[in-house]
């Protein structure tokens, strides 16, 4: 199959997030219902409501940083991922993304209008990285340069949203790339120091993005097309 030229090769991403260090800091202070009376069941209300608030915190461009980050470009058979156990991994992650993305410009993932796109340019505002101006990537009802799968799937939110691996079952696609973690188990995987664990889950993650974009028709790259599940018009 030909390609495009090679400025207009698609780049699909993805990433993995925990919360910042001290995001404490930053959330909103929890106070229990006035009926709670009882010291101890404040307490617990209160320590069960701060961690679920950490949890979301994942989930906030202003509040997370990146823990992996992976591509792979049109012409490229297999994604590249890092991990980033520390800053100046994450540093080093956003600089070679970008030197990667701003040779291929047009983009492609699940939510990264919403999430991705808006923690790249947050992180990299942290550590002061040039990059190219993206924000015409966010339009929600044109895609200008970026096509968020999510977005496309639920006709831009009139129907229900879903999670990348639920469109992948749905429509009968599978990753060459066994995984069996969820982005909730993330912060988790970090504590514990599985770093191979969280590079397979975001490489998995990328190879679930190009191949629903195959199915979708807006990724031309150098795999097979995906095949079409048996049993189903």
């Amino acid at each position: 199959m030909g390609f495009h030229s090679s400025d207009a090769l698609s780049l699909a991403f993805d990433l993995e997030t925990v919360p910042i260090d001290g995001v404490d800091e930053f959330i909103e202070p929890v106070s229990a219902p006035g009926n709670y009376k009882k010291p101890e069941a404040i307490a617990s209300y209160v320590h069960e409501k701060m961690i679920e608030k950490r949890s979301k915190a994942a989930l906030d461009p202003a509040l997370c940083r990146i823990v992996a980050l992976g591509w792979q470009r049109e012409d490229e058979k297999a994604p590249v991922v890092g991990v980033a156990p520390d800053e100046g991994a994450e540093d080093q992650l956003l600089q070679a993304f970008w030197e990667m993305a701003a040779r291929a410009p047009n983009w492609v993932g699940f939510a990264i209008k919403q999430f991705d796109i808006p923690v790249l340019l947050f992180r990299s505002l942290w550590y002061g990285i040039h990059h190219p101006n993206v924000m015409d990537k966010l339009n929600k009802y044109r895609d200008m340069g970026a096509i968020d799968l999510m977005l496309r799937l639920s006709a831009n939110g009139v129907s229900p949203y879903h999670s990348l691996q639920f469109y992948c079952r749905r429509l009968g696609l599978t990753t060459l790339t066994a995984d069996e973690v969820t982005g909730a188990q993330i912060g988790e995987l970090v504590a514990l120091g599985q770093w191979q664990a969280i590079e397979g889950h975001c490489r998995a993650d990328v190879e679930r993005t190009v191949a629903l974009a195959q199915r979708m028709q807006v990724w031309h790259g150098v795999s097979e097309p995906v095949a079409r599940p048996a049993g189903e018009s």
